[in-house]
């Protein structure tokens, strides 16, 4: 999921965005100014092959995060898995 995270930041520069997933989807949760969802999604799964059905994105205002400031990859998964 790293991999992912960094394509998608290297691409878009105004978003935070963290990466969870399991054997049937991938969640990407992004925060900022996103301008497409659409565009990024079809950007992301061209360059990890993988089928758009099995992408889905979120957008919130912010990440969870835990209190050293790292993403809280526990919430997202609980809350969007």
């Amino acid at each position: 999921h790293d991999e992912i995270e960094n394509i998608l930041k290297l691409k878009y520069h105004d978003i935070d965005v963290a990466c969870v997933g399991n054997d049937a989807v991938l969640v990407v949760i992004c925060s900022g100014d996103v301008q497409s969802i659409s565009d990024m999604k079809d950007e992301l799964c061209k360059a990890i092959h993988i089928d758009k059905h099995c992408v889905h994105f979120e957008m919130v205002g912010r990440l969870p995060l835990l209190t050293n400031g790292k993403i809280d990859y526990k919430t997202i998964k609980n809350v969007y898995l």
